[in-house]
């Protein structure tokens, strides 16, 4: 692994107006993101659980014009297929697209669970509102694999539980778009603390698969879909039991 240095980016402010800098942490083996349950408890500020809930009419909106689900057509190449929703793992180096989002709606089902999902018309989409977000994805790859994955940032209010979380992770993937980047779950502070590599010529230039983040994210939806009202999820929802 590389050696680090501690970085401070003067000109990047989040939407308080603090100064953004990268701090240097011990290096740590990639591991898991922490589920919502283990970092709750006295003095720890808890990640988000959910985004902010969108109005119903927005829901029926973005399905009739994001047509989730859609099959990717684009060629195989740089392992797109194997797109992942997901965050950054503890100590995992990773760079961000530069100047590309995109806006989603996804499902955080209750629990212990990260995982996030897409949904369609058939998914009965009423009943699983409670728990819709809105979500900026930006499109990451790791300095150890090729395949892509997305970083979900929920859009919350200034003053949501979790807005310190979704802002921090907002600063670094701007961070990660110039520079290598791993970043550690802060639970005091309730923020991703950043910390680069220190010689970005050891990893590499970044690798970003030559289609669009909307074909990434079909690829990623794939086996993250809630398609029909038979789904285990749509059923927990009701009250029932596949």
């Amino acid at each position: 692994m590389a050696n680090r240095r501690v970085i401070v980016d003067d000109k990047s402010t989040n939407r308080n107006g603090t100064r953004t800098q990268a701090t240097k942490t011990r290096a740590k083996a990639p591991s898991a993101p922490p589920d919502d349950d283990d970092i709750d408890g006295v003095g720890e500020v808890a990640e988000p659980k959910e985004a902010k809930v969108p109005a119903q009419d927005d829901i029926d909106e973005y399905l009739d014009h994001e047509g989730v689900g859609g099959s990717p057509s684009a060629p195989k190449k740089l392992g797109y297929l194997a797109t992942t929703i997901r965050r950054p793992y503890a100590g995992e180096f990773y760079r961000v697209l530069p100047g590309v989002a995109l806006p989603v709606l996804l499902y955080k089902p209750p629990g212990r669970s990260n995982k996030l999902y897409a949904f369609n018309k058939k998914a009965r989409p009423h009943l699983l509102a409670k728990r819709i977000g809105r979500y900026e994805l930006r499109l990451a790859v790791s300095s150890q694999s090729p395949a892509p994955f997305l970083i979900p940032i929920p859009e919350l209010d200034s003053e949501a539980l979790g807005a310190s979380w979704a802002d921090s992770q907002r600063d670094n993937a701007k961070l990660a778009e110039v520079a290598w980047l791993s970043q550690e779950a802060d639970t005091v502070s309730g923020k991703y603390i950043p910390e680069c590599a220190d010689d970005d010529n050891d990893l590499g230039e970044p690798q970003f698969p030559e289609v669009t983040i909307k074909v990434c994210w079909n690829a990623a939806i794939k086996n993250q879909k809630i398609d029909g009202p038979q789904h285990p999820l749509v059923l927990a929802a009701k009250g029932k039991k596949k």
